[in-house]
């Protein structure tokens, strides 16, 4: 099994950014009930990236998408499916991935320096509500 990406909130709306643009929807038009097929097909990519890139559990996909873990079974098995059966169907999946894991590109390290920046910030923060309670007593 290959190790998985790391789900970051800079990623996670870089995916977001990329399929909006694709398919030319809002994102909140992809997060509604909507059964129009495009917007199908676009809710479906997000979830097949979300747990065949980085691995993420049916119920953390639910909760970051208000969906019934259920829902998402079916839409990855459907993805699947579609992307083995027409050719070029998953032409913007992998190029989204390419993106995401190619860490020469630009856009990786600058996913990983925000991730870096946040982890160090709340680090820093925590270091000083402890400093502020020593001092305290």
């Amino acid at each position: 099994m290959k190790k998985a990406l790391k789900f970051t909130e800079e990623r996670n709306e870089r995916i977001k950014d990329e399929i909006c643009q694709r398919y030319n929807l809002t994102w909140g038009a992809i997060c509604s009930k909507s059964r129009r097929a495009r917007t199908v097909e676009a809710r479906r990519l997000y979830y097949a990236i979300l747990r065949n890139i980085f691995k993420l559990s049916l119920q953390t996909i639910g909760k970051l998408t208000n969906t019934h873990h259920a829902t998402i079974i079916h839409a990855v098995k459907k993805y699947e499916v579609y992307a083995e059966v027409y050719k070029g169907y998953d032409n913007d999946y992998e190029e989204i991935k390419e993106s995401l894991i190619d860490e020469t590109s630009m856009s990786y390290f600058l996913d990983e320096l925000t991730y870096l920046e946040r982890k160090k910030n709340r680090i820093q923060s925590q270091i000083d509500n402890l400093v502020l309670i020593q001092k305290q007593k």
